[in-house]
């Protein structure tokens, strides 16, 4: 995260970090209750907008400065970053741009579903995976800029 923090101070103010961090404080740590109420769903619908905006900021901020990824500044970003790391598994055959695009792609249906579609129940189990998964991205991230990876 150090390796992070000093590269967004040239970059940005915000650490998105601080959203996955709210995204996991969002979700009880104990069993869920099997009926959520409507607070509850809220949290999970929370967490898992965050956690998503906290992987897909990270992933976004280190392809443009090292990954000669251009965003178009619409809402076609989202799914071209996650286009964009494929292609790079498809060029590189790094495993790490497959996980990282596999990751972002699962997060952002989550995401449209928790943030559009009321109809639609959200769960803990949800909120959960979509938190593990953007842990995961930023965990990928961490090491492809220590070059771990």
């Amino acid at each position: 995260r150090s390796d992070y923090l000093a590269f967004i101070s040239v970059s940005s103010k915000f650490d998105w970090h601080e959203y996955l961090t709210l995204a996991q404080s969002l979700i009880p740590r104990s069993e869920p209750p099997d009926r959520p109420n409507q607070e509850m769903e809220c949290r999970y619908r929370s967490s898992i907008s965050r956690a998503y905006y906290a992987a897909y900021h990270i992933a976004d901020d280190y392809a443009r400065s090292n990954l000669s990824y251009t965003p178009v500044k619409d809402g076609s970003d989202h799914k071209a970053l996650a286009d964009h790391y494929s292609f790079l598994w498809q060029q590189t055959k790094q495993e790490v741009f497959d996980d990282i695009a596999c990751d972002l792609n699962s997060m952002r249906t989550k995401r449209k579903a928790a943030d559009y579609y009321a109809g639609k129940a959200i769960g803990y189990y949800d909120a959960d995976e979509c938190v593990a998964a953007a842990e995961a991205v930023i965990a990928d991230i961490a090491d492809l800029m220590a070059g771990r990876k």
